[in-house]
């Protein structure tokens, strides 16, 4: 008895902290819609151009990225990985790279999905850029736009008019995509958790020892 009730009051003066996939950022329609009959170029349009494009967002919640979803079509050239990136803002524009996922997909497109690596954190209400870019040089693809026209700002890069990393940036309606985020659940603070084990623990204990007293 009294190792198991030195265990129960060790068990209960451990907190925990249970972290939860939660979507944080989401324009992709009720039943995964998105509108399948326009979206912005990803690629080589075969003009020698070699487009990306990102849209800007504020995260609902904050936490560590956990994957992405977008939905596609295949336009021509090598069925080649893309890649999700998560960029920071840098003065209205998309600065240094965050977060990638690299994402396989087949010739009739459709939503696709990617899986960041590694732990890295967003703040809530902050902005952040999210996008596509092809890895190979013949790829050609297209990223649909959201289905219910929400708007903001959409930028590009690669332009045969473009610098490398120069972006035209603009407001437009901003491709479909859902972003997951691990979420931690709240804990106790320290001195909480500590007070709340000790008042379980006399609970317990004075529960055993009127239980022996009725024994005896």
């Amino acid at each position: 008895m009294k190792r198991f009730l030195t265990s129960m009051a060790v068990a209960i003066s451990l907190p925990c902290a249970v972290a939860h996939a939660t979507t944080i950022y989401d324009t992709i329609g009720v039943g995964n819609a998105y509108e399948n009959q326009q979206g912005w170029t990803i690629g080589n349009p075969s003009n020698g151009a070699h487009y990306s494009s990102f849209a800007q967002f504020s995260p609902l919640q904050s936490g560590y990225l956990a994957s992405a979803i977008a939905p596609i079509w295949h336009g021509g050239g090598a069925l080649a990985p893309l890649r999700f990136e998560v960029r920071a803002d840098e003065g209205g524009h998309p600065g240094a790279v965050l977060a990638l996922a690299t994402v396989s997909f087949g010739a009739n497109g459709g939503l696709v999905s990617g899986a960041f690596s590694g732990d890295v954190w967003i703040s809530a209400q902050r902005a952040y850029w999210f996008g596509l870019a092809a890895t190979d040089p013949t790829t050609l693809v297209g990223w649909y736009q959201n289905p219910g026209q929400v708007k903001g700002l959409n930028a590009s890069t690669g332009a045969l008019w473009q610098q490398p990393n120069e972006w035209f940036v603009q407001t437009w309606t901003l491709g479909a995509f859902q972003l997951d985020a691990r979420v931690a659940a709240a804990v106790p603070e320290p001195a909480s958790a500590l007070m709340l084990s000790m008042g379980l623990s006399l609970v317990v204990l004075g529960a055993a020892r009127r239980k022996r007293a009725a024994l005896s």
